[in-house]
């Protein structure tokens, strides 16, 4: 579905209003790159899928019916009633972060990452488990990544309920932090067992849910 510059513009502009509610201004910036990037040919009763992959990524579950709700009503209002266009605002933004050629594939490699982790961790008893995420947190600030990446990998080691949310990553980072928690599951457990539960992680991922990140564990590997 192809739609011309005044209907793209009409179309920002409007998730810009219904999402300024909800999010505050890094957020939003996210909030349109991801429409740009996967959503913004799609038919507008696509926006349930947009909403529900928005919530998702900036961790605000509970927010999802109202902002469809609104986001729905926004898009039926007058040229009149919506803020102005962002477009120059998101350039900004984007030249500022680095994001705008990163931005598809650091959400799908934050996604697989912690997937990974998450099931590598769950193959383990809880006591051992524990160890390993005190090792991995105790030994972050030794490696070379992202400040901001290190501070929200600490607090989601500590909850994992809290989201890692960044506008970019290297995947040299991510690689770099996969290699502590290798390093504490040899630590506790043994290089032999180490490999043979990595392995198992991955096969039992791509076997099931997490068949998409393929490409991405791979990478992470």
């Amino acid at each position: 579905m192809n739609i011309n510059h005044n209907e793209m513009s009409l179309r920002r502009r409007a998730l810009y209003t219904g999402l300024q509610p909800f999010l505050r201004d890094t957020e939003l910036m996210e909030a349109l790159i991801l429409w740009e990037s996967q959503y913004a040919d799609q038919p507008k009763f696509g926006l349930r899928y947009y909403v529900a992959d928005l919530v998702k990524k900036i961790g605000r579950p509970q927010d999802h019916k109202q902002m469809l709700v609104n986001l729905v009503a926004t898009m039926s209002k007058s040229a009149e009633e919506l803020l102005p266009d962002p477009s120059a605002a998101l350039a900004a933004y984007k030249t500022r972060r680095g994001t705008s050629t990163y931005v598809n594939y650091t959400l799908a490699e934050i996604d697989a990452f912690c997937m990974l982790v998450d099931k590598w961790l769950s193959l383990v008893k809880s006591a051992a488990a524990i160890d390993i995420g005190n090792f991995v947190k105790k030994n972050l600030s030794r490696i070379k990544i992202n400040t901001d990446l290190r501070i929200q990998m600490e607090r989601w080691l500590e909850d994992d309920n809290q989201h890692i949310r960044v506008p970019r990553v290297e995947i040299q980072e991510l690689r770099r932090v996969i290699n502590l928690f290798y390093i504490g599951f040899c630590e506790y457990l043994g290089p032999v067992r180490a490999d043979a539960l990595l392995e198992e992680a991955v096969t039992r991922l791509k076997s099931n849910g997490g068949a998409a990140f393929s490409d991405v564990f791979n990478k992470l590997l």
